[in-house]
């Protein structure tokens, strides 16, 4: 989960985004805690506050929970996970940049015309009533969302500005069309892999060398032997899933919780939709039929696309004629919901009880739409006593943690005045004492992992930094907890005696020159190949298994591992075939020789070397925009305060 968070923000489109969520994040009803008016970054000659960033990171954490949610997750989303992805970084990162383009726009003297900001925000759906744009429900929304008009409006202009000046940077990007052809050959490659497999099990059995090598390997690699220092910890933590009280989280609040929820525990169902427009029903029910006979959408709109390029090149009499791109046909995964929002009738005819695959043709506007059912999504809906024991937890373990700090400030008071780790945790609801004897890396002696350790990542390293019997205080960790420790005995680390380790020794001592022995019998593999010996030969010699991969790509077949196929397309086409080389596959070792290599003829690929050519040319657009918008945010040195920066982050949202 952690790792999936970190993808948002990697995008242009993200960070435009970001900015657009500055205005729109109160739609999801998003309370803020105050965290005081200081400010997380600087960039040129503007601050970004904890307020724009809190609310930008208040949309991102409702996202998230809601992809969660959709995607069956019941365990609650928080904060401190939130940040230890990272994500707090990058929203920050997205806001000094758009901060740096709003600067530089404003320098250039971008701007947009009040018509575009207007009509911008007359689009707004937020602000939509009955019969369209509502100046009232306008005015209401800003104000709910903490907004002055003048405020919105000025946000919204600086947008507009943005993507004004980005605007003419892609403009007129091409790719060559040897580019595409590259691209197209190097994905279509095939390489025809012969290889051997070399394992441990086929070195024999390696002798005791005496003490007297061992001794010496012993002593090179005292490292592998040595014992490590270990500490008795007295620990105190104040946690707040102590603290927290499910039991005295009052009904009438835990009905709002559910009521607030949402799709979390209502989800509706979703069904991923193809849709694809026509000018009459007679070419929608011919479309229809098709597609229930095999045919896709997809491909429909490509043979559209292709004849509307070449009816335009045949007008155009020899002219160059830009190629006619193929309608998306594909809606995703859609709400009954979202799809009424745009086509109510549409969306009658999807959701329909005993809605087939294929619709006949339904009319939209002047046109007729053929759309395909690709697949569903049931919905799911969690009754409100089901329900109820999951908010309490969370509600009482979000009260516990804006009580903590106050509770962290009593604990320190009580150590000022001398009481014990013992009296402090008898005497309060939430903090524990732990006492435990780990080494640095938190292993008891019989080498399993301590539990109950505070869950602060930093907590190890500042407690086997301390002194023994010296004391600090408390430190906050990033789940809202705080903690302390004494070591109060602190054994050293210790070379082990040659006589108690020697076992061991001689296990490490065999496993180098086993692989010693196993890399050296590749080497040689290697050379008598690329001398000319046939493989299939150097494996009878060998007492080995031969085998052949046909048709490897640079993705893989042919069973190769991935290390195995990167290799083996690590050589050039030209000096590939009759080379040998070794890859590692766990403990064995594979030793490849490229047989044949097939590059196909890009002549033939029609369409498939235009697409690598867009391709191209996407990328180099892309490069062109990043290379503008980092030259601007270096421009007007951002500064970003870290520590800041933390606390809006984990001060709780409410």
């Amino acid at each position: 989960m952690i790792e999936s968070l970190r993808v948002f923000a990697t995008s242009w489109v993200a960070k435009v985004l970001l900015a657009l969520l500055i205005a729109s994040f109160a739609v999801f009803g998003v309370q803020l805690a105050s965290t005081g008016g200081y400010t997380v970054a600087e960039v040129g000659d503007e601050e970004i506050s904890t307020l724009e960033f809190r609310r930008l990171f208040a949309r991102q954490m409702q996202l998230v929970a809601l992809r969660r949610a959709q995607a069956g997750v019941r365990e609650p989303l928080t904060q401190a996970q939130v940040v230890q992805a990272g994500v707090h970084r990058q929203i920050a990162q997205s806001l000094i940049r758009f901060s740096a383009l709003g600067q530089e726009a404003l320098s250039l003297g971008v701007d947009a015309p009040d018509a575009a900001v207007r009509e911008g925000i007359e689009a707004d759906r937020r602000f939509h009533g009955a019969e369209g744009f509502d100046a009232e429900i306008y005015r209401r929304q800003l104000n709910d969302d903490g907004y002055r008009r003048t405020e919105y409006e000025t946000e919204q202009r600086r947008i507009l500005a943005v993507s004004l000046m980005r605007a003419p940077i892609p403009l007129g990007v091409t790719a060559p069309k040897e580019a595409g052809e590259i691209l197209w050959r190097r994905e279509n490659e095939t390489r025809k892999i012969g290889y051997l497999t070399l394992t441990e099990a086929q070195i024999a059995e390696i002798k005791d060398p005496g003490d007297e090598a061992l001794r010496a390997f012993y002593e090179a690699e005292a490292r592998l032997f040595t014992k490590p220092e270990r500490r008795d910890l007295d620990i105190l933590i104040i946690s707040p899933k102590e603290m927290a009280d499910a039991d005295a989280i009052p009904e009438d609040r835990l009905k709002r919780a559910y009521e607030d929820a949402g799709e979390r525990f209502n989800l509706p169902e979703r069904r991923n939709l193809e849709r694809l427009d026509f000018e009459t029903q007679k070419e929608a029910r011919a479309a229809a039929r098709r597609v229930r006979r095999g045919a896709s959408l997809a491909d429909i709109a490509a043979e559209i696309a292709a004849a509307k390029t070449k009816a335009a090149q045949e007008k155009a009499a020899g002219a160059e004629v830009p190629k006619i791109e193929a309608e998306e046909v594909s809606l995703g995964y859609v709400t009954q919901q979202q799809l009424a929002a745009f086509t109510p009738d549409l969306a009658k005819a999807v959701f329909a009880d005993g809605a087939k695959d294929v619709l006949p043709p339904i009319k939209v506007g002047e046109r007729w739409a053929v759309v395909k059912i690709a697949g569903v999504r049931p919905g799911r809906f969690t009754p409100f006593d089901e329900a109820r024991i999951t908010l309490a937890e969370e509600l009482a373990l979000a009260d516990a943690r804006r009580e903590t700090p106050q509770l962290a400030n009593d604990v320190e008071d009580a150590l000022a005045a001398g009481a014990s780790y013992e009296e402090i945790a008898k005497e309060r609801r939430g903090v524990i004492r732990r006492k435990v004897n780990i080494d640095a890396q938190g292993r008891l002696a019989d080498g399993a992992a301590a539990k109950g350790l505070p869950t602060d990542s930093r907590f190890l390293e500042e407690a086997f930094s301390r002194a023994e019997g010296e004391e600090r205080d408390l430190t906050p960790a990033q789940d809202g907890s705080y903690w302390t420790a004494v070591a109060t005995k602190i054994v050293p680390a210790a070379l082990r005696p040659f006589d108690e380790a020697r076992a061991d020794v001689l296990t490490a001592w065999r496993a180098g020159e086993k692989t010693a022995a196993l890399n050296k019998r590749a080497e040689e593999a290697v050379k008598r190949i690329d001398a000319g010996e046939a493989p299939k030969a150097v494996a009878a010699a060998l007492g080995v298994d031969y085998k052949e991969a046909k048709a490897v790509t640079r993705v893989g077949g042919g069973g190769l591992p991935v290390s195995a196929v990167r290799a083996a397309f690590s050589l050039g086409a030209g000096e590939a075939v009759g080379r040998a080389l070794t890859a590692r596959d766990g403990e064995s070792r594979l030793v490849l020789s490229t047989l044949e290599v097939s590059a196909p003829d890009p002549g033939e690929a029609g369409d498939a070397v235009d697409a690598k050519r867009t391709e191209a040319a996407a990328g180099m657009a892309n490069d062109l925009l990043v290379l503008f918008e980092a030259a601007v945010e270096a421009k007007y040195d951002g500064e970003l305060y870290a520590e800041a920066l933390q606390r809006a982050a984990l001060t709780p949202l409410r």
